[in-house]
């Protein structure tokens, strides 16, 4: 179940029960296929305790991390698809339903360390341009229970990559080397939301900087469900989102729910990622697709959590809510917020800015984005100029949600050169 198909059903949930059904029993095919997932849901995940599968083998100090993974699954051949799913479900599995790591060569601890967190696809071949990375940099690959909750989902990735940089400082120990520790931690979609919760719990466990675990981190979030969802009055409380569990389970038995589900804004998971702050050892690098035919991404008028902050992607009457909060210095984020009455409150908007705020690139832009509001006197005059500085903030490519990263022959070259010089300091 694609997070775009989730909130255009919620928000018809409220006026229209049957019709969401509609919706979703007509478009889950469809949209699925455009996120690059297989219509039909995954195998059911074994419980925690169940043995790993047969010719699993995974290294005994530390149960997080496994054997190199078969270079076959990366490859975008669709004969490679299932197998492809069905090692990251055993990978999962077999560390008892929690996420896991898979590294592309064995672990080595001197060489530097990128690690890839995919999507919801639950598919390997995500990786796939990425995965070239391997060679000048350790790859490892990053993989998760699709049916956890972000606020799960985070801390699971936090522990597996507190498992690896332990490992890795263990075997470099044990071999007499210098390990390195810095991380270049790369997400995508969901992985990037996952990703960005984990990197609050390192820091506030105090393992970033240079008495820490990774002394900086490169931290690369790409096409994220930065908005978050609104849900309409009452349906981010605890019986409505389980009779949206129903209804969804009801078209689609047995896919993700409880995940999708906890990046509706005003809940824990969400309040979480409002709140969050990096210290200055981390670098944010923001990543957003457009479609090559230059449209945004809407899809049935509903404004998406993928989408970004263009103002093509943009909903109705967010261009002049920006407008108005970029000529006011000092105005508080929580003045993006806008309401529908007095129990509905978007807060979509100042998800999505605060994301802004967190890119590394965003304070040398920011006086061209105040520029832009206060010399401008008309909508259009303002959208020009936004959309220019927002292009110098956010590294833009064009195709799908996913297949951006092999179709956009610009976005492999750009990732090589950000990361070869990156040097932790912000605004590189």
């Amino acid at each position: 179940m694609d997070m775009r198909l989730l909130a255009a059903a919620i928000c018809l949930l409220a006026s229209s029960p049957a019709r969401a059904e509609g919706l979703l029993e007509g478009r889950v095919a469809q949209i699925a296929s455009e996120a690059g997932m297989a219509a039909a849901p995954p195998a059911p995940l074994a419980l925690p305790g169940v043995p790993a599968p047969r010719g699993a083998v995974f290294p005994s100090e530390s149960p997080w991390i496994g054997k190199s993974l078969d270079p076959a699954l990366l490859s975008l051949d669709g004969a490679f698809t299932d197998r492809s799913k069905a090692e990251w479900q055993a990978r999962v599995n077999a560390n008892g339903g929690k996420a896991a790591i898979i590294p592309l060569a064995p672990i080595d601890p001197t060489r530097k360390l990128v690690v890839f967190i995919p999507g919801i696809s639950l598919n390997l071949q995500n990786a796939h341009s990425i995965a070239a990375l391997e060679g000048p940099y350790q790859v490892v690959i990053a993989v998760y229970n699709q049916r956890s909750t972000l606020e799960e989902n985070s801390k699971e990735l936090a522990d597996a990559l507190e498992a690896l940089g332990r490992y890795r400082l263990a075997l470099a120990a044990t071999r007499g080397v210098a390990a390195q520790k810095e991380l270049h931690l790369i997400g995508h979609s969901w992985g990037a939301i996952s990703s960005e919760a984990a990197l609050g719990q390192l820091a506030q466990k105090g393992l970033l900087g240079a008495s820490g675990l990774f002394s900086k981190v490169l931290f690369i979030c790409m096409a994220a469900p930065w908005r978050g969802f609104d849900a309409p009055p009452g349906l981010n409380s605890g019986p409505a989102q389980d009779a949206i569990k129903d209804l969804i389970d009801k078209v689609d038995p047995g896919w993700t729910r409880t995940t999708l589900l906890s990046v509706t804004n005003h809940t824990a998971s969400m309040n979480d990622i409002l709140k969050l702050r990096f210290p200055k050892e981390v670098t944010v690098r923001l990543v957003t697709p457009l479609p090559a035919d230059g449209t945004g991404q809407n899809f049935h008028g509903f404004v998406e959590p993928l989408n970004s902050w263009y103002s093509i992607e943009l909903a109705k009457g967010e261009l002049e809510r920006v407008w108005g909060f970029l000529k006011q210095p000092g105005e508080g984020t929580d003045k993006l917020d806008y309401g529908y009455g007095p129990l509905h409150w978007n807060q979509a908007l100042q998800q999505l800015w605060l994301t802004l705020e967190r890119c590394s690139l965003y304070p040398a832009h920011e006086p061209e984005l105040r520029a832009a509001a206060t010399q401008s006197s008309t909508l259009d005059q303002f959208k020009l100029r936004y959309d220019a500085v927002i292009g110098e903030i956010v590294d833009t490519f064009h195709g799908a949600h996913t297949d951006f990263m092999w179709n956009d022959s610009t976005f492999m070259p750009w990732l090589s050169k950000t990361l070869a010089d990156w040097q932790g300091d912000a605004g590189t």
